[in-house]
């Protein structure tokens, strides 16, 4: 008996020669490739019947060739461009919580119905576009890493404002001094002078009314000279 030529020894997964040439299957990423074709490989090794129910988790799509960074891009590129789905998405957490997604194939039967090709209804004007932004979709998600070199910004303490010393109330008429005109206090009692920055900084440094009268005593022999016109108030 003649053996038949035409006759596949092993496995292997249909791809209609529509499919290979449509617009969606050429606008996929080499990624988004690896993806379809680890599923391909799970639904075969459960002999074609858990379409829909197919199981990879992240650590078997790296083992297979794809970057930990790519995984999630290029499935979102596989469903938007209608090759595949997630029936039931995933989440992490420990080992009594974390559930991995499950997938089915569009272009593979499921256990009771045909294939539906989602593939067919992109067009060749939508079809890059469409792949470049489901690669995108997640990259302004909250979700979204964070670049490692990128440092902190430091958060601010509280504003320190430096303390003055006591307020002086001007005097009707400006001081000249040179090029600056300046505006004395206001004097408030009997012995209330008067004086220059020198006698500013004694009374901020705590001086008496006794060591003020020694700096007036030293201005009217000439020993001190006005430096300015900064001027301060003494009273008793």
């Amino acid at each position: 008996m003649k053996k038949n030529s035409r006759r596949i020894d092993g496995q292997f997964v249909p791809h209609l020669r529509e499919m290979l040439e449509s617009p969606a299957y050429r606008a996929l990423s080499l990624s988004a490739r690896r993806i379809l074709d680890r599923l391909e490989i799970e639904w075969a090794h459960h002999g074609g019947t858990t379409n829909g129910k197919l199981v990879v988790t992240f650590a078997q799509f790296i083992e297979y060739g794809l970057y930990r960074d790519a995984i999630a891009p290029s499935i979102r590129e596989v469903g938007a461009l209608g090759f595949a789905e997630v029936t039931q998405r995933g989440r992490a957490g420990n080992a009594d919580f974390r559930r991995p997604s499950e997938y089915r194939v569009t272009y593979l039967p499921t256990a009771d119905a045909p294939p539906t090709h989602e593939w067919r209804q992109i067009t060749e004007d939508d079809a890059k576009m469409i792949a470049q932004g489901a690669r995108r979709a997640g990259s302004n998600s909250a979700n979204s890493v964070t670049p490692k070199n990128r440092k902190p910004v430091p958060e601010t303490g509280p504003t320190l404002v430096q303390k003055t010393g006591p307020s002086l109330s001007p005097e009707t008429g400006p001081c000249q001094s040179g090029n600056r005109t300046e505006t004395p206090v206001q004097k408030t009692g009997p012995l209330s002078r008067s004086y220059p920055s020198t006698a500013l900084k004694a009374e901020a440094e705590g001086a008496s009314v006794a060591a003020a009268a020694e700096v007036e005593a030293k201005l009217g022999a000439g020993v001190m000279g006005p430096m300015d016109c900064s001027t301060v108030t003494w009273w008793n």
